[in-house]
C-alpha cells in the first residue's frame, strides 16, 4: 500500500463537494512517498495477498512506488459492484484501518504491472540507420563497407592503338586519373596494371602472361596515382584473368568481413589473349571474402570484345560501360556523381520517413500507458473511497475516515508518479526524434551538395 501527504480524488466523503484530481502538468516531480505495501507473508505473496509479477529483466532498479504496482489485479478490479467489493473485504475480518486498507485493495487493485514494466523499459531509440549510399556504380550500387577502389589497367601493346585524340592509354590515363580526382574524402585507391613485364613479342609473351604488378596503393589524394600512370607504357599481352583474381590482394587489411568492401574498375581495350578466362576469375572474386563489385570499362572495344567485358561485370555483379574518346570517361563520372546525388537524397528521404514513424510511435506509446495509468488510478482510488464511505455499520467514524483517506492519497500518489513519467517518457522520445532526424539531414545534405558540387 502507498502512502502520501498528498490529497484529492472524485469520491466525496459525506458532505464534502466532490473534487476531481488534478489534470497532467510538466511541473518538476516530486519526490515518491514511501511505500506500505506490509511485510510479505509468503513467496511471492504480499500482505494484501495478490501474487506478484516477476520483473527480472528490469534495467534498472525499480522505485518503492514501482514495485508495490507489480502484482496481478485483483479479482474485483474495474467491473466488481461496491457491495460485492464490501462483502468480500469483510470476508477477510478486518478491524483496523490498516487491515481494512489491506482488504479492500485485495479486491480493487488496478491493472498496472505490463504499463510498469512499459514505463521502465521505455526506449526512445527511432531504429538503426539504412546503408549509406557508396559509390560502387551509377545504377545498382551495393553497399560498400572500406570505399577502396582497386583499379586494373590494362597495359598491353594493343592499349598504344589511336583513340582519335591520342593513344587509347592517354585516354586511360585521362580517365582514371580525374576518377582518383573525384572520389570522395577518405577513400583509398589501388593501381594494379595487367602486364608490366615483357613485350608484345612471342618471346616476351610467358613473362608478359604471368605479371601483374601494383604500381600504387594509398590514400586518393595523393598525387602519385597520376605520376604512376604517366610513366606507364603500353607493352606486351593481356592476362585479363590472372589481373582480376589477384585484385582480391589490393584490398586493405580488415576489408573481408562477408559485406562488399570495395570496387574494382577494370579499364581495357580488349579480353583476355593468353587463355585465361576473366568471367571465371570475376565472378571467384566477386564471392571471396572481400566481395566486391566488379566493373567494367572498355576503351574503342570489338562488338565480340564488347560482349565478353560485359559478361566480366555481369559475373563480378557490376557494369559494362563502353568509351570511344576522351570525353566519354569523363561522361562516365559524371553519370556516377549524378546517380550518388540522387542516392543520398532518397537515403536522406526515406531515413527521414522512417525517423518520423519510430519517434510518433514512441510518442504515443508514451501516451497511451500514461493515460492507461492515470484513469487506472483514478477508478481504483474513486471505487476505494466509495466503499469506505459505506464501512459504517463496521467501523467507528475514525476508521472510515482513515480508510477514505488512504484511497484518497493512495490515487493521488499513483497519478502522479503516471504523469510524471508520461511526460518524461514522451519528451525523451521527442528529443530523440529530432535528434535523429537533424542528424540525418545533415549527413544526407552533406552528402548531396558534396556530389552536386562535383557536377558544377
Amino acid at each position: 500500500m502507498l502512502l502520501t501527504v498528498c490529497a484529492g480524488g472524485d469520491a466525496a466523503e459525506p458532505g464534502k463537494a466532490t473534487t476531481s484530481s488534478a489534470p497532467p502538468s510538466s511541473a518538476p516531480p516530486s519526490p515518491a512517498p514511501p511505500s506500505a505495501a506490509g511485510t510479505e507473508t509468503g513467496p511471492g505473496v504480499v500482505a494484501h495477498g495478490l501474487a506478484e509479477v516477476p520483473f527480472e529483466d528490469a534495467p534498472r532498479e525499480l522505485t518503492d512506488l514501482e514495485r508495490p504496482l507489480l502484482v496481478e489485479p485483483g479479482p474485483h478490479a474495474g467491473d466488481g459492484t461496491d457491495d460485492e467489493v464490501l462483502t468480500a473485504a469483510r470476508e477477510r475480518d478486518p478491524r483496523t484501518a490498516e487491515e481494512w486498507s489491506a482488504a479492500i485493495p485485495a479486491e480493487i487493485h488496478g491493472d498496472y504491472a505490463e504499463d510498469v514494466k512499459t514505463v521502465v523499459r521505455f526506449d526512445p531509440d527511432t531504429g538503426d540507420r539504412g546503408a549509406e549510399p557508396t559509390d560502387a556504380g551509377p545504377a545498382g550500387s551495393r553497399s560498400v563497407g572500406t570505399n577502396h577502389f582497386a583499379l586494373v589497367l590494362d597495359a598491353s601493346d594493343s592499349m598504344s592503338g589511336d583513340s582519335g585524340d591520342g593513344t587509347r592509354m592517354d585516354a586511360a590515363r585521362t580517365a582514371l586519373t580525374g576518377f582518383v580526382e573525384e572520389l570522395p574524402g577518405g577513400s583509398t585507391v589501388s593501381l594494379r596494371l595487367d602486364v608490366h613485364a615483357g613485350d608484345a613479342t612471342e618471346a616476351g609473351q610467358r613473362e608478359s602472361c604471368t605479371t601483374t604488378e601494383v604500381v600504387h596503393s594509398g590514400g586518393a589524394d595523393a598525387a602519385e596515382p597520376g605520376d604512376v600512370l604517366a610513366g606507364v607504357r603500353p607493352t606486351g599481352w593481356t592476362p585479363l584473368a590472372r589481373a582480376v583474381e589477384e585484385a582480391a590482394a589490393d584490398f586493405p587489411d580488415g576489408a573481408t568481413d562477408g559485406a562488399t568492401d570495395g570496387i574494382v574498375h577494370v579499364v581495357t581495350d580488349g579480353v583476355e589473349t593468353r587463355g585465361g578466362d576473366p568471367v571465371a576469375a570475376a565472378e571467384r572474386l566477386s564471392e571471396s571474402g572481400v566481395e566486391p563489385v566488379v566493373n567494367v570499362i572498355g576503351f574503342q572495344a570489338g562488338d565480340a570484345d564488347q560482349r565478353a567485358l560485359a559478361d566480366i561485370a555481369a559475373a563480378g555483379r557490376g557494369e559494362y560501360t563502353r568509351t570511344g574518346s576522351r570525353a566519354e570517361p569523363v561522361a562516365y563520372w559524371r553519370e556516377q556523381n549524378t546517380a550518388m546525388a540522387r542516392a543520398w537524397n532518397e537515403w536522406r528521404n526515406t531515413e527521414l520517413r522512417e525517423i518520423n514513424e519510430a519517434g510518433n510511435a514512441n510518442k504515443r506509446l508514451a501516451d497511451e500507458v500514461g493515460n492507461r495509468v492515470k484513469r487506472t488510478a483514478d477508478e481504483e482510488a474513486s471505487q476505494g473511497k466509495r466503499v469506505a464511505n459505506m464501512l459504517g455499520p463496521d467501523v467507528d467514524e475514525q476508521v472510515r475516515r482513515e480508510v477514505w483517506d488512504f484511497f484518497d492519497e493512495r490515487g493521488a500518489t499513483v497519478r502522479d508518479w503516471g504523469d510524471r513519467t508520461h511526460l518524461a517518457n514522451w519528451d525523451a522520445a521527442d528529443d530523440r526524434h529530432q535528434q535523429d532526424r537533424q542528424t540525418v539531414h545533415d549527413r544526407g545534405e552533406a552528402k548531396w551538395s558534396e556530389y552536386y558540387e562535383r557536377l558544377q
